[in-house]
């Protein structure tokens, strides 16, 4: 069963009472603290999901980092502070989530958490307490998801093939709500910037040969050490941005975009520190747009936070159409965003081009 068929953005899966008895059973092995280290063996097993804030806590405790650790910063319903949880997941993102519900929301964060293959932290607003059945529903066979059981102990569900068909059959017998006071727009136009409004050869030819003494390709740049490769886009996007060509044929396709009401959404892998440089070029080429998006930290990939902030526009808009230069980034957004109304094309200069996964 396709998670589509289960959830669907807009939309909430509330828990009936009825089914409360059959998450009353433990999917896993129910053992107690200082046992974790033998029975997560993070060496050989696959990885480890922890939900909840003590949960995470005692594993980091044991120096167990969960890939992913679902938290709300409360145990038993009260507020705590858990000060190894924020200095673990600093950059954690947030979702809403009411007790007793799924919402798409949560839904996506694990999906797309779990893709990543990096550690990241979720915190709810509200409950974490169904999480476990998104987490086994994404996570991989061999996979380990530990949450606790008051006043028992912590439950460790090795994920396999049985546990599930078990939680699917549970979301699958959940209520779908469609959330309500939710204003979705019409259509969004996502943009990259670099080599696909803008062509960056020449500018990152002349930078590089006035650098390191000779002239390097994109493609030769991004083996660099991070420091240089970080210098010369700064300068050839900055000093040298006379030598960025503008991408005629596809701003002429957004102005007819724009003529139709469209919302243009420039998305860039750029930082902070090229703002204003960046909105001259737009404005110099006269390309509509009505927001500017650029990344604020420049230690996150460039294709998971493009993935992140595409999920985002995603909740505001009925369709999207995204259009990108790199493959790989449109890979993994077309298999993390199935199901939703987003059209992808790869741009390769003046060729423009439909990509399906």
């Amino acid at each position: 069963m396709v998670y589509e068929q289960l959830i669907k953005r807009g939309f909430t899966l509330k828990l009936p009472k009825h089914l409360r008895m059959d998450l009353s059973v433990p999917f896993g092995e129910l053992v107690q603290e200082r046992e974790l280290v033998s029975k997560l063996n993070v060496r050989k097993d696959g990885r480890v999901i922890a939900v909840g804030d003590r949960t995470t806590q005692t594993l980091l405790k044991y120096g167990i980092e969960p890939d992913l650790a679902i938290f709300d910063f409360k145990t038993k319903r009260k507020r705590i502070y858990v000060r190894d949880i924020k200095e673990h997941y600093k950059n954690h993102r947030t979702v809403t989530n009411p007790a007793g519900e799924i919402t798409f929301d949560l839904f996506k964060a694990i999906e797309i958490a779990l893709i990543l293959h990096k550690k990241i932290g979720i915190r709810v607003e509200g409950e974490e307490d169904l999480a476990t059945l998104p987490c086994v529903y994404f996570a991989a066979d061999g996979d380990k998801i530990v949450y606790g059981i008051p006043n028992k102990g912590l439950n460790i569900t090795t994920v396999d093939k049985a546990i599930k068909e078990k939680s699917r059959g549970v979301l699958s017998k959940m209520r779908l709500i469609k959330n309500t006071g939710v204003k979705m727009h019409g259509t969004a136009i996502i943009s990259d910037f670099d080599d696909t409004l803008f062509l960056t050869d020449d500018a990152i030819r002349e930078t590089s040969r006035s650098m390191l003494g000779k002239a390097l390709s994109r493609k030769e740049v991004r083996k660099l050490p991070r420091s240089i490769k970080s210098r010369i886009y700064y300068e050839a996007f900055s000093k040298n941005m006379d030598l960025l060509i503008p991408n005629l044929k596809l701003i002429k396709l957004y102005r007819r975009y724009a003529a139709k009401g469209y919302d243009i959404i420039v998305l860039s892998a750029r930082g902070m520190d090229l703002l204003n440089h960046t909105i001259n070029m737009l404005k110099g080429s006269n390309v509509p747009y009505k927001k500017l998006l650029l990344r604020k930290d420049l230690n996150s990939k460039d294709q998971e936070w493009k993935l992140e902030m595409i999920n985002d526009i995603a909740d505001r808009y009925k369709r999207l159409i995204a259009f990108e230069d790199k493959e790989d980034n449109l890979k993994l957004f077309a298999s993390a965003l199935r199901g939703d109304n987003i059209e992808y094309f790869l741009v390769k200069r003046n060729a423009i081009s439909r990509y399906r996964n």
